[in-house]
């Protein structure tokens, strides 16, 4: 059985759809796939411009195949190559799409007339300058793009997965998935128990494979926001099925490492009694504050060494989540009237993730990672540390592997992500995988945005 990136590749290519392709296997892509202009990417928007002008040669001066596929190839990967050109300025247009961010870049970069002169001046005549496009930016309505969410772990619950199975290759990750995990991660995840699903171990990786799966569900009834994604971000564990789905990782590479990660984090938590619990505040709710406290009571009346008390995850204005030692989560419980806090619930997870206690996971899944083969994203991904988009691949190796110790900055992450100007569209937003939690935290972050919100359920 061809490899499950190959499997998505060819059903993907042939949906017309962008998924999984980094800019490597883009050029190994025939023009079965070019001249229909399935994608929204930087990378097609000159090719697109450059056939459109050029006619039938267009593609070959950009030393593009132009065969055409046959209706008898479904189910087989695509076998057209990309010639190497010899045109040097063929070359250029390709330095291009590598080192440009956005669509706008290469459109910024050129002037239509040069692109027809020059570029296109191998045997294609000039376009007339009446008949040129002015030089601009591409404006889009940010309503014709979409935005993915991918949830983290507390999302799981027993049955999930069950409402994807009637759709193409759910079935085979499911199963690609448990011969790497070496359990059946599908019977975990439709039956449980819940006991063991809810394990870091088990619960880290049933979420990231069932949200890659939630993305076969939307490729199939919503083909358009797949196509027209241009952002995505996770919360947490979350983050891996953003960067597999923008084509950073490969599908079984991430999975490996949510399985480092899951175990190294399991083995932290039993170091030392430690858990998380969420806060609703109000405006005088003063976080770092109760926090400092709780560790200042912890060390003078209890006595202990280097106690732990943080915030971990920035969920909405008025909300975190807090974690550390077990002793400051209830000197917290025991004042939370005094510190302003009008709800307070502990989390059902064993451990203080996004906090220093979780250092001793950072050296084994440092060096799963730095093993791993990485790509620039081919859209813009989030990053949980700063809210800022991944801009290269040594940044995105050290962001991942300091998220294991530092809190989840997911309300700046959506004001960076949805930052508009008064009267602006807002992209549509799916939530892929389980629960409707990011949803829920969109509404408190960005009531206009929400409105434009869906979840695909599992």
């Amino acid at each position: 059985m061809a490899s499950l990136r190959n499997m998505w590749r060819w059903n993907l290519a042939g949906s017309r759809i962008f998924f999984q392709i980094s800019r490597s296997d883009f050029r190994d892509i025939s023009a079965k796939v070019l001249p229909k202009e399935c994608f929204k990417s930087k990378e097609t928007v000159m090719v697109r411009y450059l056939c459109s002008k050029s006619g039938k040669n267009g593609a070959d001066n950009l030393g593009v195949s132009t065969t055409s596929p046959s209706d008898d190839s479904e189910g087989e990967p695509p076998t057209d190559r990309v010639s190497q050109s010899a045109d040097d300025k063929s070359k250029n247009v390709k330095e291009l799409l590598d080192s440009a961010q956005t669509e706008e870049d290469i459109v910024d970069e050129f002037d239509v007339s040069e692109i027809a002169s020059d570029v296109l001046a191998d045997g294609t005549p000039q376009i007339p300058k009446d008949q040129q496009k002015p030089v601009g930016r591409v404006k889009v309505d940010p309503a014709d793009r979409s935005i993915f969410l991918f949830p983290g772990q507390g999302a799981q619950f027993v049955g999930m997965g069950k409402q994807l199975l009637g759709y193409p290759n759910v079935k085979e990750i499911y199963d690609a998935a448990s011969e790497i995990l070496g359990y059946d991660l599908l019977q975990l995840c439709l039956n449980g128990p819940k006991e063991e699903l809810d394990k870091t171990i088990n619960c880290q990786p049933a979420i990231f494979v069932t949200s890659i799966a939630g993305i076969q569900k939307l490729l199939h009834e919503n083909a358009w926001a797949v196509e027209n994604c241009i952002a995505t971000a996770g919360f947490s564990v979350g983050e891996y099925a953003a960067l597999v789905f923008s084509g950073a990782m490969e599908f079984q590479d991430a999975l490996r490492l949510v399985k480092v990660r899951a175990e190294a984090m399991q083995r932290a938590s039993e170091v030392t009694p430690s858990g998380m619990a969420s806060l609703i505040g109000r405006p005088t709710t003063r976080y770092k504050f109760l926090c400092a406290e709780a560790r200042h009571y912890c060390e003078k009346v209890l006595g202990m060494v280097d106690p732990v008390c943080n915030v971990a995850n920035y969920l909405f204005p008025d909300g975190r989540v807090i974690a550390g030692n077990v002793e400051a989560l209830q000197f917290i419980s025991d004042n939370a009237k005094e510190f302003h806090i009008r709800n307070f619930k502990r989390l059902p997870v064993s451990g203080a993730f996004h906090t220093s206690l979780m250092a001793p996971a950072q050296p084994s899944f440092q060096r799963t990672i730095r093993s791993m083969k990485l790509e620039e994203p081919a859209i813009s991904v989030h990053s949980n540390i700063d809210g800022k988009r991944y801009r290269n691949i040594k940044r995105l190796s050290q962001l991942l592997t300091e998220q294991i110790v530092k809190p989840v900055k997911w309300e700046q992450t959506m004001q960076i992500m949805y930052g508009r100007h008064q009267g602006q569209t807002f992209p549509q937003t799916f939530e892929i995988g389980p629960g409707k939690q990011l949803g829920s935290l969109l509404s408190r972050v960005n009531a206009k945005a929400w409105k434009s919100y869906s979840n695909v359920e599992v």
